[in-house]
């Protein structure tokens, strides 16, 4: 048998080439493993919305981030009460958007957001923006965030506004040009890496 040195490269690679290796699962028996089982293995993301507007619920209130929408999802999975299911551990990218829309109730515009992880609070998530005291005025706040997360942790996403007229707001799809609906809340998370 050749030295694995001598042997060609595969140029270019296919999701069907195969790697040999071990499963440690089966007492360490040698497989073939193609690089789209790799792949699916390793990597894993997902993209939730909500089409819909959402109130304040009161100056003192946390208010939950509702999500009705999963637009895609590998590893990931939209659970009850608004949460997203981590199935995988790793190391994830987080990156949240909110459409935020000012329309009174307050001398104060300021929004804060923020997540927590399985119901707690993650130290220094918070994120505050402000808007004008125009009717209707808007502005995006968004978090951005690499976190550490184990198998079955989940995700809840909330905001806050002394503000009583705000409230996060979904645009919808307009013609002449031909635009399409803007969520009122954009949820991308993919892993970045293992831990």
């Amino acid at each position: 048998m050749a030295k694995i040195s001598t042997y060609p490269l595969a140029s270019p690679i296919k999701l069907t080439d195969k790697f040999i290796g071990t499963d440690t699962q089966n007492n360490n028996a040698t497989k073939n493993f193609t690089v789209e089982e790799l792949l699916n293995f390793a990597f894993h993301s997902g993209t939730f919305l909500d089409t819909t507007q959402q109130a304040n619920g009161g100056a003192t209130v946390a208010n939950q981030v509702r999500i009705n929408t999963t637009q895609q999802a590998d590893g990931l999975t939209l659970g009850p009460d608004n949460r997203i299911n981590i199935q995988n551990a790793g190391v994830y990218y987080i990156g949240a958007n909110f459409q935020l829309a000012f329309s009174g109730g307050a001398s104060s515009y300021n929004v804060t957001v923020w997540y927590t992880i399985n119901d707690v609070i993650v130290p220094n998530s918070a994120f505050t923006f402000t808007t004008t005291s125009a009717q209707v005025d808007q502005t995006l706040a968004s978090i951005t965030d690499t976190v550490a997360l184990n198998a079955n942790d989940y995700l809840k996403f909330y905001w806050w506004s002394p503000a009583t007229g705000m409230s996060l707001l979904t645009t919808a799809a307009g013609t002449n040009p031909t635009r399409p609906l803007s969520p009122s809340v954009n949820i991308n998370i993919f892993n970045v890496g293992q831990f």
